[in-house]
């Protein structure tokens, strides 16, 4: 049995704090509790020009929702209002839309 949550996290491009990029910190939390994290799809989008922002993308089982929203919330964006998170429970219609 599973119970699987998907994620979308939109960033600006290379959104990056000390040259560290925002994304890691959410990468290891997902590592390090579900041995998981999210992969960039941005270089996958269709067109004839670069896509202009970076999105990355997840499936997790079990994922401690809350747990993963304050991460967002609570991590350091260079271009905070360019953050969205996208989050669909299993048994959820739609994704939620989190603010940072």
């Amino acid at each position: 049995m599973s119970h699987v949550t998907d994620i979308i996290l939109i960033t600006a491009i290379d959104d990056a704090v000390d040259n560290i990029f925002s994304v890691d910190a959410l990468n290891e939390y997902l590592s390090k509790k579900y041995g998981g994290k999210l992969n960039k799809v941005s270089q996958y989008s269709g067109g004839n020009k670069s896509f202009q922002a970076d999105v990355f993308m997840a499936a997790v089982n079990y994922l401690d929702i809350k747990g993963f929203i304050n991460g967002y919330q609570n991590n350091h964006w260079e271009l905070q209002s360019s953050a969205q998170l996208l989050i669909k429970d299993e048994q959820d219609d739609n994704f939620r839309i989190i603010s940072s």
